[in-house]
């Protein structure tokens, strides 16, 4: 399932800029101050700079008009060029960096509409797979003007991970006095920036049908399993000790993808003491 081209632009101002452990790199040149001396970079290669130094073009300060970043400062520039071979886009990882970073990615000559993707920290781009072999160019800056501007830059254009979401539901569950059902269960999950788990217990209770949803936020999506549960509570009725019907679906987001993992279960929910 893949997120809409425009989707992957991300709002600054709701965002937070949290700086996480430099990786190894390969040292930039100051040249990149500006567009017009963008670093060429390799995919999987990791890029540092010092951008302290780094000043902002009145040009680099416009194209801020549909990202949203609180601030364009000291930006620098870089450029990434494909045929698409790769799959189905980029990642532009900036997370080792120890300042606010914002990441901006424009598909050609950078413009107000040629911007595909900006965030914090991360930006990925989908491959435009009508017009191969373009240039990407991205510019890295200062997004917050209350911090000194710039600071040790860590830069990797990467292929992202595909995210994957596998859920089951165990066979039994428990029936409270307050009318709520507790559900538990297991799912593994990788590659994923945004998850959930959620869905849909219902029973038959006379001619009454018994409905209540449930979620599950923040999964650990590192490719262990882990157990969760939740607690269903209906509008319309009550659940009891019987047969209950489950619907339960796992979904995840990756930079530029998204995966869901579904399942489908009679259960037994058991009165509590």
């Amino acid at each position: 399932m893949r997120k809409s081209l425009r989707a992957t632009v991300t709002l600054f101002a709701a965002a937070l800029f949290l700086p996480v452990s430099a990786l190894t790199a390969s040292a930039a040149p100051v040249g990149n101050d500006t567009l017009r001396g963008a670093l060429p970079t390799t995919l999987g290669e990791t890029y540092t700079q010092d951008t302290t130094i780094a000043k902002t073009e009145r040009l680099d300060a416009a194209l801020n008009e549909f990202c949203g970043a609180p601030a364009v400062l000291g930006s620098v520039w870089y450029k990434y060029t494909s045929d698409g071979s790769e799959g189905v886009g980029f990642l532009v990882d900036g997370t080792g960096t120890n300042y606010d970073l914002g990441l901006m990615i424009f598909e050609g000559a950078p413009a107000a509409e040629t911007l595909v993707s900006c965030g914090p920290m991360k930006a990925a781009a989908y491959f435009n797979p009508d017009n191969p072999n373009t240039t990407y160019y991205i510019m890295a800056f200062t997004a917050n003007a209350i911090d000194p501007v710039g600071g040790d830059l860590v830069l990797t254009v990467t292929v992202p991970e595909t995210p994957t979401v596998s859920v089951t539901v165990d066979p039994r569950g428990t029936a409270y006095k307050d009318g709520s059902a507790r559900i538990t269960g297991t799912y593994s999950c990788t590659g994923a920036e945004y998850s959930e788990l959620g869905g849909m217990l219902t029973q038959r209770v006379g001619r009454l049908k018994v409905a209540g949803e449930f979620y599950v936020t923040d999964l650990t999506c590192d490719g262990g399993t882990y157990d969760w549960e939740a607690y269903a509570v209906a509008a319309n009725g009550t659940f009891s000790g019987g047969k209950a019907a489950n619907v339960t679906l796992g979904f995840v987001c990756g930079a530029l993808e998204c995966a869901d993992g579904y399942a489908d279960y009679t259960i037994q929910l058991s009165r509590a003491g």
